[in-house]
């Protein structure tokens, strides 16, 4: 599952760049654009990770 941070902002000008943790949440503020969000599940696709079935927080 991968969750989001609280200010997931359609808005925002995308980085091409996020931080993950996998079954806990990322401390901060959190602000991720849309595009961002995007690209984690993606690059999970193409570089298959350890921690399959698990929660994967994604944040800036």
């Amino acid at each position: 599952m991968v969750v989001p941070p609280l200010d997931l902002d359609a808005e925002a000008e995308p980085t091409g760049g996020y931080r993950t943790a996998v079954g806990t949440v990322l401390d901060g503020p959190g602000r991720l654009a849309h595009a961002d969000l995007a690209l984690a599940p993606l690059d999970e696709i193409e570089t298959p990770p350890d921690h399959s079935r698990a929660l994967l927080a994604v944040s800036t």
